[in-house]
């Protein structure tokens, strides 16, 4: 039986890789795609996750663009890091297709409780649209099989 996931991200060459591993993990059944702004900001990240999928022959799971900017403090990213594309030197064609309708918050908490018990949430980029789901719905917490992050630092990543 295979882990269902939803991974909410901010691709970014690691959340790029993250998003090929769990489409090609024979474990793994990706639900679904959230995007959030972070490395880059939610326009590249969002146009990153479509690009990767469609790469990699998963342009039929769902990417759902979520929240431009963090909840307390003014938006940062990691241009330094992972480039002005968000993809390093990679460059992928763009997707043909687009994001799917609706917020990434309403996504989380539609998917998660139509299969309550048997969706991972995995975070690998701020949490923004996860704390505001879980705002929005406070028994999402109850209806995750799991939740997985990617933690942070306190300094530089």
């Amino acid at each position: 039986m295979s882990t269902k996931i939803i991974l909410d991200c901010d691709p970014g060459i690691d959340d790029a890789l993250a998003i090929a591993f769990a489409h090609g993990h024979p474990d793994i059944e990706l639900v679904g795609i959230t995007t959030v702004a972070g490395n880059v900001g939610l326009a590249k990240t969002t146009a990153n996750a479509l690009a990767v999928c469609e790469f990699i022959g998963a342009g039929q799971t769902p990417v759902t663009s979520g929240c431009a900017g963090p909840l307390l403090r003014p938006a940062l990213d990691a241009r330094h890091v992972h480039g002005d594309s968000g993809l390093g030197g990679a460059t992928l064609p763009p997707a043909a297709a687009s994001a799917a309708p609706g917020h990434a918050i309403d996504y989380i908490i539609d998917t998660v409780s139509a299969a309550r018990g048997e969706i991972t949430l995995v975070a690998t980029g701020p949490l923004t649209n996860i704390a505001l789901a879980a705002r929005r719905e406070p028994r999402l917490a109850d209806w995750v099989q799991r939740f997985v992050i990617m933690g942070g630092s306190a300094g530089r990543g």
